[in-house]
């Protein structure tokens, strides 16, 4: 019994709110204090916590707004417990993990220093709340697709502070770190669009 509550505390401690809001508004002081604590298994635990998060605020906004926005994202209330709840979480810890290992591909080739798993931690804080507010947005049609615009060009400064802690190098070398993978995808969706044309 002792070591069921043991373990429970622990969890509660590394998924802490805190850290998810100062990773959106003060980044620099949050990576940096976090960098010690820097966990794979935490990683997923952040990103599924938030997954979990914004599962049941999408069936609760599904639920009370009507299926209407459920269809518009191809789901309904029936589908709550698995395609919602345990899928979203699911799917987000694979996202993750995918995402971190391209960027540290990318960081590596531009002379990063840091680890896959710090990396990952930190991103997890970023993510994380993110995935939760996005899930928030798409339940407001009119400007879902605005404000989504909006918060995918501001979490580009977290994002950029996290991998300039994670791997000691500047500002430029971050920015190459995502910059390059997104201008690579939209390359070659280009070139295939320009095929089927």
């Amino acid at each position: 019994m002792i070591h069921i509550q043991n373990t429970i505390q622990k969890y509660k401690m590394k998924v802490n709110p805190d850290k998810w809001v100062g990773a959106l508004i003060k980044p620099t002081e949050t990576f940096k204090a976090e960098k010690v604590n820097a966990d794979l298994v935490d990683a997923m635990i952040n990103i599924g916590v938030g997954g979990v998060i914004g599962g049941i605020i999408l069936w609760i906004g599904i639920f009370l707004f009507g299926e209407e926005i459920g269809k518009t994202l191809g789901l309904g209330v029936s589908k709550m417990p698995i395609e919602i709840v345990i899928f979203l979480p699911l799917s987000l810890v694979l996202y993750l993990l995918i995402i971190s290992g391209i960027y540290f591909i990318f960081a590596k080739i531009f002379g990063g220093k840091g680890t896959y798993t710090m990396q990952t931690y930190l991103l997890s804080l970023l993510y994380a709340p993110v995935m939760a507010i996005s899930v928030v947005i798409l339940l407001i049609p009119p400007i879902s697709s605005l404000l989504s615009i909006l918060i995918s060009f501001y979490v580009l400064y977290p994002l950029t502070i996290a991998l300039k802690e994670t791997h000691k190098y500047g500002i430029i070398r971050a920015v190459l770190t995502w910059m390059v993978p997104v201008l690579i995808v939209t390359a070659l969706i280009v070139l295939i669009l320009i095929s089927f044309v």
